[in-house]
């Protein structure tokens, strides 16, 4: 007995059928009752609106009206099937659907190694929402974010992969070759983030409640394909990178940001997008650990150039942003540096010229917790055995001092 088809290749069928029987229908008439114009124009409107079907497009057309009773109830059983699938495919991601189609993907399960750009979205706080709305205008509000963030996706030619609860997850360059991936995965983050920005604004509307966006970003080699079971298919990516990028949405919180990237997204784009450091941490399940960064706007200089046409006003950096990124920029050089008293003084000026940075109050702290370690482990420094072998090679060497100060206090007590 055969599997049965996924709910998208059931659409496609049907429609494939009806195309058929109306086609053999038509070639009936021509035989039979030498086909008018009058009967070829609904005949022609019905193999029409099938072959629109077929395409996943489900929009009412104009009604189909005849003399003759056999077009008038086929063009009644292709609108029952019309009204019948339109609902269902909402419920499957029309984007994936096309590309696999459009690539010449076969529908089972089966997976590729390429490489893509991910990128997952959460709201901040969604449980305080959840406590100032009903349940009615809670769906409501987190349906108009989704849609919001998904059609910056779709607009920047990436595919929604899935939602997952107030969660979605985003690709490029997959299942087809995008050229330019990255760069239109951080242009759909800032249009995301400043449309419901934009959306939130106080007194805008009725019951209108502040919204945050948080956005991850990372680009890697991934396994993607389909996969599933014969009921139900999805196109999607597996692998470490799909799990940085779903770490750094959530590393965010700890800093205060709304779009924090990859080392290796920056790569690709600083010449084109401002970013500022913000740490370099571990990720589970990856041997190195990778450098983050807070994904601020386009750079002024490159708006309006063959790479960026048009950029709406939001979405490139001001003078305020960029010495923002100037001053944490010099400042973390200080931090790698492991000059802490020097970094101090540098996050302490950020601190200064931007009160409330949450990155400035974080190495503030950070700073005066290795110092004051640094100090303690010089005083008792003579009490050392010079002999004994102390490894301190992770971590200072590098000039990075992890984030946790547990392990800050335990590796430059090492150094002394």
């Amino acid at each position: 007995m055969f599997p049965p088809l996924p709910y998208t290749g059931v659409m496609e069928m049907l429609a494939l059928l009806v195309s058929v029987a109306i086609t053999g229908f038509a070639a009936g008439l021509l035989f039979t009752r030498r086909l008018t114009g009058s009967m070829r124009e609904p005949i022609g409107a019905l193999v029409d609106q099938v072959n629109r079907m077929s395409q996943l497009d489900f929009a009412a057309g104009t009604p189909i009206r005849s003399a003759a009773a056999d077009i008038t109830e086929l063009a009644r059983a292709v609108e029952t099937m019309r009204l019948a699938l339109a609902p269902i495919a909402r419920f499957v991601p029309r984007r994936p659907v096309e590309a696999l189609r459009d690539a010449g993907h076969v529908l089972q399960p089966g997976g590729e190694t390429r490489e893509a750009t991910i990128l997952f979205a959460d709201l901040d706080d969604v449980s305080g929402l959840a406590g100032k709305l009903s349940p009615h205008e809670l769906m409501l509000r987190v349906s108009g974010y989704l849609q919001e963030v998904s059609q910056a996706v779709t607009d920047h030619r990436g595919i929604v992969d899935k939602y997952v609860g107030d969660a979605v997850m985003a690709l490029w360059n997959a299942p087809s070759d995008t050229p330019d991936h990255v760069a239109l995965a951080c242009r759909a983050a800032l249009v995301a983030r400043s449309n419901l920005a934009a959306s939130a604004i106080p007194g805008a509307g009725q019951g209108r409640l502040p919204i945050a966006l948080r956005v991850g970003l990372h680009t890697d080699r991934v396994t993607a394909g389909i996969l599933g079971t014969s009921e139900h298919l999805s196109y999607t990516a597996l692998g470490g990178g799909v799990n940085i990028a779903a770490r750094l949405e959530s590393i965010n919180k700890g800093y205060g940001t709304a779009i924090c990237v990859s080392q290796a997204v920056r790569d690709q784009v600083r010449d084109r997008f401002l970013m500022r450091p913000l740490d370099v941490v571990a990720v589970k399940g990856q041997q190195e650990a990778i450098g983050i960064y807070e994904l601020i706007g386009f750079l002024p200089d490159t708006v309006g150039g063959e790479m960026d046409p048009v950029v709406v006003p939001e979405l490139v950096a001001t003078p305020l942003q960029m010495m923002k990124a100037r001053l944490t920029e010099q400042a973390f050089m200080r931090w790698r540096a492991g000059d802490m008293a020097a970094a101090g003084r540098a996050y302490g000026k950020l601190a200064r010229t931007f009160p409330g940075d949450r990155v400035a109050e974080l190495y503030i702290k950070r700073c005066a917790i290795a110092s004051s370690t640094m100090r303690h482990a010089d005083i008792d420094s003579e009490d050392v055995d010079d002999s004994e072998d102390v490894d301190d090679s992770e971590d200072v060497d590098s000039g990075r001092v992890p984030a946790d100060e547990n392990s800050q206090r335990e590796i430059l007590a090492r150094r002394g």
